[in-house]
């Protein structure tokens, strides 16, 4: 038969936002165990799943206290997927009484906020400081950008199909580059540096390394073959702003020279 373990309930039925109130005047956890399981403490009759997690210590008090074993506190928090409440209950004391101070986390309002904003395509360093003006906070009193960064990542993606396919795409657009065999009509890809065979070379989207890559056909390309001082070039580029966004202006002309300066009977003035 399984051990039973002497729990103490610290908390029944609480909301969700309350239990987080709650466990962030606790000291330091981390959830060490994660599992979905059908309803045991509430009277719903309606099925459905609850989670429990196993929240164990992560205090450095605690650790300095006895380094070489871990401490044996841990918490039981059982969430309910229907109602949202939860319940807690603790499982022996902390080795140290002491709570050192803890770094700011994200809080349930705070992630929806962030998501929201990760909707809109914002950076986590905007949404840093939009988090700052919504919720009447300082920079020192909300969880710092790397965490922000995490939650940003996570929920797109998971959520808005923000997922690395850089290598899959790399590889499509070095499969469709000139080689000119193309048709008039058949489009191609083109970058401002190609490697010693021909071959575009993609950048990874840095400021270093930009993506910037080219989509055209040879019949576009040549209804240009006139006079420069006839018309006007007009350049529309699709790009992510950062601080050197010249050198996107600068990689993308430098993609059209080199293309134009493929095409038979055709020099790039």
């Amino acid at each position: 038969m399984p051990r039973t373990h002497p729990w103490k309930l610290l908390a029944c039925d609480l909301h969700e936002d309350d239990a987080d109130i709650l466990l962030q005047s606790m000291k330091a956890v981390k959830s060490s165990k994660s599992q979905l399981s059908a309803r045991t403490t509430c009277t719903s009759v309606t099925p459905h799943s609850m989670r429990y997690q196993l929240l164990s210590c992560m205090c450095t008090q605690c650790k300095a206290v006895a380094s070489f074993t871990k401490c044996a506190r841990h918490a039981n928090k059982i969430t309910c997927l229907e109602a949202q409440t939860v319940t807690l209950s603790e499982l022996v004391t902390h080795l140290s009484p002491a709570a050192p101070r803890k770094k700011p986390t994200i809080t349930r309002a705070q992630r929806t906020f962030i998501q929201q904003m990760a909707r809109e395509n914002l950076t986590p360093l905007r949404i840093l400081h939009a988090t700052t003006r919504e919720f009447s906070k300082t920079l020192q009193e909300l969880p710092e950008l790397r965490k922000v960064q995490n939650a940003v990542n996570h929920y797109r993606r998971t959520k808005l199909g923000g997922n690395d396919r850089y290598g899959e795409l790399a590889a499509r657009l070095v499969a469709s580059a000139l080689m000119g065999r193309e048709e008039d009509q058949d489009a191609f890809t083109f970058t401002a540096r190609v490697h010693r065979f021909g071959k575009p070379i993609v950048g990874d989207g840095s400021v270093v390394h930009p993506f910037v890559v080219g989509v055209t056909t040879k019949a576009l390309l040549r209804t240009a073959k006139r006079d420069p001082a006839t018309f006007i070039l007009h350049v529309d580029a699709t790009f992510q702003l950062d601080q050197l966004e010249e050198k996107h202006y600068t990689d993308a002309l430098a993609a059209l020279q080199t293309v134009y300066s493929k095409l038979p009977r055709y020099v790039w003035l």
